[in-house]
Formats: C-alpha cells, structure tokens, sequence
C-alpha cells in the first residue's frame, strides 16, 4: 500500500494503461468477430462480393475476394500530422465503397500545395507534371481520399490508402466499382 503522491500517481498510471490494453482487446476480437462472421451477416458484407479491410495499426490491407479467398498486403495510411496543411491526415475509420477509378497516370488535383497556390503579381508559369502521382487510384464514393499505389514505409499520406504500384494495379483490375472497404481506428500505442 501506498501513501505518497509518486505511489498513487504509480498506481493511477498502471490502472490506466491496464485499462487502455483491455479496450484494445476489445477492439481486436470485434475486428476478429466482424472479419471471421462478415460472410453469415449480409448486412455486413455479401458473402458474394470481394471487400477490403484496412488496418492503419499493422499496415495491412485484406483483400477478400468474392469466392472467400484471403490476401494480406503491405498498406499505408494517413499520416498523425501534416504539417503543409497543419493539421492530422490520419485515413479516417469508416466503411466506405470504391466509387470511381482512375487509370496509372492519374495525378493529384490537390497535392503538393505548390501545384495549386494562386499566381503571385498575375506571374504564373505553367506546371505540365505538377501534382502528386497517383497511380491506380481507386476513390471512395462521395470522399476525397481512397486506395493508390504509393510508398508503404509507415503512415505519411494526406488520408489516402498507399499499397505497392502491382498490388494497386491489381486491385484496380479486379475489383468492380462498388466494392466494400472498410477503415479500421487507429490505435494509440
């Protein structure tokens, strides 16, 4: 037992992070329950339609496809904070639906900021390559973020989905627009 203020604040911390590890495990066995019975509720997802399952946390993208067959791939997401637009770009946690596609020269109509800065003294020099490559970008209906090829070193994007250009290619490929996405939250380690 403790009776000074460095004991309880001892205490008070080690009941927090315990608190903190069993809400993550809550959160994992849903993601468990959800994946593992996500075929036997159609509300979820239809067993006959190929879906997605982003996890920020483990940098992984779970393609599902339509016949029950699983592929694991190497996936980015939103960075914790950008600092040219000073604010997070974390992907936001949601399910989504793939609402249009874009072939492997599509560019960024929003980064970098250069690209898209008004002409300073109606001096303006034309950018015939500005914007960021975007290679296979799979767009979620009604958003502005969505799944492109892109580096897959840690989470650094503006909110989009980077997997690595064949992954994206073949995604783009196989899956029909409509397709079922689903963003886990990102969990505070």
């Amino acid at each position: 037992m403790c009776f000074n203020r460095k004991c309880t604040l001892t205490t008070t911390q080690n009941t927090q992070g315990e608190a903190v590890k069993r809400i993550r495990g809550v959160i994992l066995v849903a993601v468990a329950i959800l994946v593992l019975f996500s075929e036997t509720f159609p509300a979820i997802a239809s067993a006959r339609e190929a879906r997605l399952v982003f996890d920020p946390n483990r940098h992984t993208l779970t393609y599902f496809s339509a016949t029950g067959a699983r592929k694991v791939y190497r996936a980015t997401g939103g960075a914790d904070w950008c600092p040219d637009i000073k604010r997070p770009c974390k992907t936001p946690a949601g399910t989504y639906r793939i609402g249009i596609k874009y072939g492997p020269k599509y560019r960024s109509k929003t980064y970098p900021l250069a690209c898209y800065q008004p002409c300073k003294n109606g001096a303006c020099k034309p950018k015939p390559a500005c914007g960021a490559a975007m290679p296979h970008f799979m767009k979620f209906a009604g958003k502005r973020f969505g799944i492109h090829a892109g580096t897959v070193s840690r989470n650094n994007s503006h909110g989009c989905i980077h997997v690595p250009s064949s992954v994206a290619r073949f995604l783009s490929d196989t899956l029909p627009i409509g397709t079922l996405v689903t963003v886990l939250p990102y969990i505070h380690r």
